[in-house]
């Protein structure tokens, strides 16, 4: 019978430290949420995307790519439609999940320093899986 799924949130962040990926496990399975009791069923890892915020060279841009109504100084902020579901299950180990979170930063970075949006993109990442324990999507 299977066990309980416990996942602590795993966090890379861009070299400055201006830009975040976060890998976090909230129930979510193959068809919705997951189901302890089914065999077939993978735990899933959900993937989201922040920027740091600086009030001096951001408060004009800010609002293109995240959502919020008042920004703080060096406060994280979540770039909007960034949060997807994986095919990354929580059951893989950490080595290989934060070679994954580092891959998805790598593929998401520029954009979002330059302010800008790639919905595609971070819907194709949704896709990212582990092949012979290396990140893929």
């Amino acid at each position: 019978m299977p066990t309980k799924i416990e996942f602590d949130t795993l966090e890379v962040f861009s070299d400055d430290g201006e830009v975040q990926v976060e890998l976090e496990w909230i129930g979510e399975g193959k068809e919705g949420d997951y189901d302890l009791d089914d065999q077939e069923d993978v735990p899933l890892l959900r993937y989201s995307v922040f920027r740091r915020f600086h009030i001096t060279q951001d408060e004009n841009k800010i609002s293109e790519l995240c959502e919020c109504d008042a920004y703080n100084e060096g406060e994280w902020m979540y770039v909007k439609d960034s949060s997807y579901c994986t095919q990354l299950p929580a059951t893989a180990p950490r080595e290989q999940l934060v070679d994954a979170a580092k891959f998805i930063l790598e593929l998401v970075e520029s954009n979002v320093r330059d302010f800008k949006r790639e919905k595609r993109l971070y819907e194709r990442i949704s896709w990212m899986r582990l092949n012979n324990g290396k990140p893929v999507c």
